[in-house]
């Protein structure tokens, strides 16, 4: 039996067993309710490294262009171990899942396809 999870991996776990893919930064933000600290940013990485390791995720880094709301810079997204990087055809849907808090879905096949295409919406105004 493995160990149990850390206080990170929990809040990374539920976002994905909530949603089919999650920016590790915005799910610590949402979570925290606040800007998170270097050092909180950098725990939820490993912690997000550490779930793939363990084959409960798939992370993928996304190349994020600055805007007048945010700056860019290179951000992680955990994709559900059951899905992939290709049910998110487009960079633009990846950088609103890396930025941007995701809407209250349920975990099956008709909710992600809902998310997604709130994700795209949402994308068309980065």
């Amino acid at each position: 039996m493995g160990h149990p999870l850390g206080r990170w991996q929990q809040v990374l776990a539920a976002a994905l067993a909530e949603h089919g893919a999650a920016g590790v930064r915005a799910a610590v933000e949402a979570h925290l309710g606040r800007e998170a600290t270097r050092s909180e940013r950098e725990a939820s990485r490993r912690a997000a490294h550490l779930l793939e390791r363990r084959g409960q995720a798939k992370v993928a880094y996304v190349a994020v262009p600055a805007s007048l709301q945010r700056s860019g810079g290179t951000f992680l997204v955990m994709i559900r171990a059951d899905l992939d990087v290709l049910d998110w055809p487009d960079e633009a849907s990846l950088q609103a899942i890396a930025t941007r808090p995701l809407p209250l879905a349920g975990p099956t096949r008709e909710a992600l396809r809902s998310t997604i295409a709130s994700i795209r919406t949402a994308a068309l105004s980065l």
